[in-house]
């Protein structure tokens, strides 16, 4: 629809510009005939605008889930990696706390036996 006006008011305008002997028409007709094909762009460019709109829309709200959905997995990913450090952290620190006792406690019980060996009578 939009083609064969453009082509119609591209002769008329080159038959005013080209050929002056040649009648176009009115000047009012050349000027309806240029606002018609105008107006049949632009709502050519609203039509376009609108679709892509309406499918750009349902994209959109599934972006936006997607990305969501990636801001809260990878807040639990994170949440759950805290809690796993403190937790080996603190077995760390248990087991350690649990090595020094068992090594003072084993100092504490050589020590008893080393006396009793050097005060035997040779």
């Amino acid at each position: 629809m939009i083609v064969p006006s453009l082509a119609e008011l591209q002769n008329d305008l080159t038959r005013l510009a080209f050929f002056r002997d040649a009648d176009p028409g009115s000047a009012a007709e050349l000027s309806r005939h240029a606002a018609h094909t105008v107006d049949l762009y632009h709502t050519l460019y609203y039509k376009t605008y609108d679709r892509f709109l309406g499918s750009a829309q349902p994209r959109r709200q599934r972006l936006h889930f997607k990305r969501n959905l990636a801001l809260s997995s990878s807040t639990a990913a994170l949440l759950g990696f805290l809690a796993l450090v403190t937790f080996l952290y603190r077995n760390l620190a248990k087991t350690e706390s649990t090595e020094r006792e068992a090594i003072a406690a084993r100092a504490e019980a050589v020590k008893p036996m080393s006396r009793k060996a050097t005060s035997w009578p040779i």
